[in-house]
């Protein structure tokens, strides 16, 4: 037999959220379409196709950059260097979870929110997405119109 594959995290900035969104969807229906902004190694994504997307199935997609921003959005003791590697442990992670989950559709989108907003607008997406979570940049130059420098 087989050992079962095992989720990779490093970070853990949503699991203290967890009861939160337990008691939040124990009294609605669980979205089926969901929009992801910041999703770093995929543990909130992992969450999300588990707990709200497994049963009756549905999609999400994922947006992240991965890549590197100001020391100061970077988890302690990890290197700059780094995002390539937190890119890949997501896109394994996301990968178990959809073989486990095989009803859900993952859709990951590389690059800056503000492009695959406008994007998603364009093609119509406007209002088709029961739940947007949005745990991008924590620095606000990273989340305005104006980039840093």
């Amino acid at each position: 037999m087989a050992l079962q594959e095992e989720y990779e995290f490093t970070s853990d900035w949503f699991s203290r959220s967890i009861d939160a969104w337990r008691r939040i969807f124990s009294a609605r229906p669980a979205p089926s379409q969901i929009l992801e902004i910041g999703s770093y190694e995929g543990r909130s994504t992992v969450w999300m196709i588990e707990n709200l997307l497994s049963e009756r199935g549905g999609s999400l997609i994922t947006n992240d950059t991965w890549e590197e921003g100001a020391a100061g959005d970077i988890p302690l003791g990890q290197n700059q260097t780094e995002m390539k590697f937190v890119e890949a442990r997501f896109d394994r992670n996301i990968s178990i979870a959809t073989r486990r989950h095989p009803k859900v559709c993952v859709e990951k989108c590389k690059g800056h929110s503000t492009l695959l907003l406008s994007r998603l607008l364009a093609g119509g997406a406007s209002g088709s997405f029961d739940l947007i979570y949005v745990d991008g940049s924590h620095r606000a130059p990273y989340v305005s119109r104006k980039r840093p420098n």
